[in-house]
């Protein structure tokens, strides 16, 4: 707690471990609809307010068009949150969610992707959004839970993930590293060079970013980095790290103990997003630090579909 608090932000991000803690005999379902509720809520309120001129709506030219950020700070942090809030409400709603539901999730998405152009979070959407129409409406079979190499993939996605990471940043080929490069907008290459600028140390540190000027153009220093799992090794140090690697690998074996299939699906595309996005263990984005709090219920809460 004190090693995360001093390399980020802090009171808050005290308090954040402390609401974690706190959370463990709350029912998984409440966890998830009281976040999918908030993150709906500030989404609609902000891009109406954006709508009706009372907050600015940044844009950004990109590709022949305009990116815009729907009141947000950023061009892109509407459609991250709306992917982690889509990913909230599947799990929250499991196999009782509606053909009308996953229309309007759909429609959402498709509106997020024409404002701001951002490509991962829409794509990521529209896979889990197709899986949940396969999975619990169409084939009504569980793919993840039914198949021993898929279980035991998505039980250690989180260490599979990192590895990935790894190899592609030190280990790949030229070939191979451009193509990914390209393919991640250039986030792996910022990767390595977080390597590099900054190192990993066991108890981390406290990076200050730089990333655009006053202009909101991108500096030519810029330097930020994207992927959740190199942030977690450079800022937070080798101890956060195994500890967050061993108690999020937990929590998946703890879904997978209980069998929630669309629960798993929905954290393997987190993590997936989280190996070139910052935002998999950000609360005000994503509802997955939570999760930890399984760790230490007392009353388990297998009913939570």
């Amino acid at each position: 707690m004190l090693i995360v608090s001093k390399n980020r932000d802090g009171l808050p991000d005290i308090n954040v471990l402390l609401l974690v803690f706190s959370a463990r005999d709350i029912e998984f379902k409440k966890l998830l609809g009281t976040f999918s509720l908030a993150t709906f809520s500030v989404l609609i309120v902000t891009i109406l307010a954006s709508k009706m001129g009372i907050i600015s709506n940044m844009l950004m030219s990109a590709d022949g068009g305009y990116r815009y950020s729907l009141g947000f700070n950023y061009v892109s942090f509407a459609s991250q949150r709306m992917f982690f809030a889509l990913c909230s409400y599947l799990m929250f709603r499991g196999k009782k969610i509606s053909y009308l539901e996953l229309l309007a999730l759909l429609m959402s998405t498709i509106y997020m992707y024409q404002q701001t152009s951002t490509s991962s979070p829409f794509y990521l959407s529209i896979l889990i959004l197709t899986y949940a129409l396969l999975s619990i409406k169409i084939f009504k079979k569980e793919f993840i839970i039914g198949n021993f190499w898929t279980k035991t993939l998505v039980q250690y996605g989180f260490i599979l993930a990192l590895v990935i990471v790894l190899y592609f940043c030190f280990y790949s080929s030229g070939n191979l590293f451009h193509l990914v490069d390209q393919f991640t907008h250039n986030r792996l290459r910022l990767s390595v060079n977080g390597f590099q600028n900054f190192g990993v140390s066991w108890l981390g540190q406290p990076i200050s970013f730089t990333t655009l000027d006053m202009f909101g153009n991108f500096t030519s220093n810029y330097n930020f980095i994207d992927s959740s799992f190199v942030q977690l090794l450079v800022i937070d140090g080798l101890i956060v790290s195994a500890f967050m690697l061993f108690a999020l690998t937990k929590v998946m074996r703890y879904f997978v103990s209980i069998q929630k299939d669309i629960v798993l699906a929905c954290l393997g595309i987190m993590i997936i997003h989280g190996m070139f996005d910052p935002q998999m263990l950000v609360l005000r984005y994503s509802p997955l630090i939570l999760f930890i709090s399984r760790l230490f219920i007392v009353n388990e809460d297998t009913k939570i579909e």
